[in-house]
């Protein structure tokens, strides 16, 4: 059904605006209507555990996979304050695939981290009825247990 990809870090965001994530990320690229259009909550979180949910099949809605994978301690769909985080944290990761940020998604667009070997980006994307399953992986967060 999916394979999860677990990162061996935490990452954590405090007291940081909008901008000074962007600035952070190093990206080469930023969409301008990223601002104005992806929700930001701006809530400071400490030692999140990330993972990539790839899946192996078409889905209609990757966040309900990614927050019943683990009823114990359940994964979170990362917002677009995560993503930004994650790209400062683990910076080539995006150039191997898409990175979705579901849990940011606003007028069926959502944000996204990509690259190659030219450059880094975090864009909007438009979704449609189903997902890039075979091209993008979810990034996903949850409290830190340890």
């Amino acid at each position: 059904m999916y394979t999860l990809s677990l990162f061996d870090g935490r990452i954590s965001m405090r007291n940081r605006s909008f901008g000074e994530m962007i600035q952070k990320g190093g990206f080469d690229e930023v969409d301008d209507n990223l601002v104005d259009s992806a929700p930001v909550t701006f809530e400071d979180f400490v030692d999140m555990e990330v993972a990539i949910f790839f899946f192996h099949q078409k889905t209609h809605e990757p966040r309900l996979f990614i927050e019943r994978a683990d009823s114990r301690n359940p994964w979170i769909p990362a917002r677009v304050e995560h993503l930004l985080t994650f790209s400062a944290v683990f910076p080539a990761e995006q150039k191997d695939c898409l990175i979705v940020g579901v849990g940011s998604m606003s007028n069926h667009r959502v944000p996204v981290l990509g690259g190659s070997i030219s450059g880094r980006h975090v864009r909007l994307a438009r979704v449609g009825r189903m997902w890039w399953y075979d091209v993008c992986g979810f990034l996903a967060v949850r409290p830190s247990t340890v």
